[in-house]
């Protein structure tokens, strides 16, 4: 992990692992390679998760403890593990980021259709689905970092924050704050 060999900082794909189900982040991260063999992949994770990954850490480029990136969450929690998703984005280590959740499988490479749509846009996301994901998903999107950006995160941790008691499902506050940074000038395609 952290071979800097491939690792760019303008542009990168994130994994971030939130129900300990590190298999399938294995899996997403190879099915990627195999379609993007250059992609700049991080993985962000708690620290007994990482020791169960051990090898196959190596199809990551760059790996980011949960704990040290968000220091104030109990990363053990049910609810630390969706809030680290709601903070992935500011955790970045790119300017620009493809965010995939664990559970994807990449059939071509995200980042031939997602990257250049950054050039006019804040954040690129998938529309569509039902119940719970329809709308703007954020099982996967693109984004800059920016302050337009930045400010959805804290939109997202903030509606999150004040339903998690009630539902674990952080899509619908998702969209909600994609409305309200949107009311802000975040710029938004749907891809």
């Amino acid at each position: 992990p952290g071979s800097f060999g491939r690792f760019e900082r303008d542009r990168g794909h994130v994994l971030l692992e939130i129900d300990l189900r590190y298999s399938e982040a294995v899996a997403s991260a190879r099915s990627l390679r195999r379609v993007a063999p250059a992609a700049n992949i991080t993985f962000v994770s708690d620290a007994a998760t990482l020791r169960d990954v051990g090898p196959s850490l190596s199809v990551f480029d760059v790996v980011i403890r949960a704990e040290k990136a968000f220091p104030d969450l109990d990363v053990h929690d049910s609810q630390g593990f969706r809030l680290q998703k709601l903070r992935g984005g500011l955790a970045s280590p790119y300017s620009r980021t493809i965010f995939l959740d664990s559970d994807t499988r990449a059939c071509k490479d995200p980042g031939a259709t997602l990257f250049p749509l950054l050039r006019t846009t804040d954040v690129a996301c998938v529309w569509g689905g039902r119940g719970n994901h329809s709308g703007a998903s954020a099982g996967v999107l693109a984004f800059s970092k920016n302050a337009r950006s930045n400010a959805l995160w804290r939109h997202w941790e903030a509606v999150y924050r004040t339903v998690m008691q009630r539902t674990r499902r952080e899509q619908p506050s998702f969209q909600v704050a994609v409305r309200k940074a949107k009311d802000e000038g975040l710029r938004v395609a749907k891809s």
